[in-house]
């Protein structure tokens, strides 16, 4: 049997809501909300807020950022690089 990689989004939500309740969570029962940049502290449910931020289309990824791979470090984990502009400030 394989396996099919597909985006995030409204019609993928229920598929991945699944996955993450039947495992408890992302990294033992997150639902990843602290790697998005304004995730806020005020939220009552992670699961809630991850939901919205899905079927509301307001998903980063790191690429987005301006972030490139440069090498995987563990199964979930990579180094990034990000090259920025020089500052003008003296």
């Amino acid at each position: 049997m394989g396996y099919t990689v597909v985006a995030l989004g409204p019609d993928t939500w229920d598929g991945f809501a699944d996955l993450v309740e039947r495992n408890n969570g992302i990294f033992g029962g997150c639902w990843c909300i602290g790697f998005h940049l304004d995730r806020g502290d005020d939220v009552a449910s992670h699961r809630e807020a991850k939901v919205d931020r899905v079927r509301s289309g307001r998903l980063e990824l790191f690429e987005d950022l301006g972030f490139a791979p440069v090498r995987q470090v563990g199964k979930h984990a990579w180094v990034l690089s990000r090259t920025v502009a020089a500052s003008s400030r003296q």
